[in-house]
C-alpha cells in the first residue's frame, strides 16, 4: 500500500465521520435550531476534534427496548434479555 492511497483512505474515513456527525446533529429532535447550528459550526471549524467530541460525548446513546410485560396468569417473571 503506497503512502498516497493510505492518506486517501484516512481522509475518506475522516470525511465519513464528519458527514456522520453532521447528519446525526441535523436529525436530532432534542436540539433546537440554534444548538444544531452551533454544533455544525464546531464540527466544520474543528473537523476531527469537533466530530469526535460530538460523537463520543453528545450523541444520544441508543437505549435497549424494555422487556415485554409478563403474560397475564403467568406465575414467573419474564426472562431478562441478554
Amino acid at each position: 500500500m503506497s503512502a498516497g492511497s493510505r492518506e486517501a483512505g484516512v481522509g475518506l474515513f475522516f470525511l465519513g465521520v464528519l458527514l456522520w456527525a453532521i447528519i446525526d446533529i441535523l436529525g436530532r429532535e432534542d436540539l433546537d435550531g440554534s444548538a444544531k447550528g452551533l454544533w455544525v459550526l464546531v464540527v466544520l471549524i474543528f473537523p476531527v476534534v469537533g466530530a469526535a467530541v460530538y460523537l463520543f460525548g453528545m450523541a444520544p446513546k441508543t437505549q435497549r427496548p424494555a422487556a415485554p410485560p409478563a403474560r397475564p396468569g403467568s406465575t414467573r417473571p419474564p426472562r431478562p434479555r441478554v
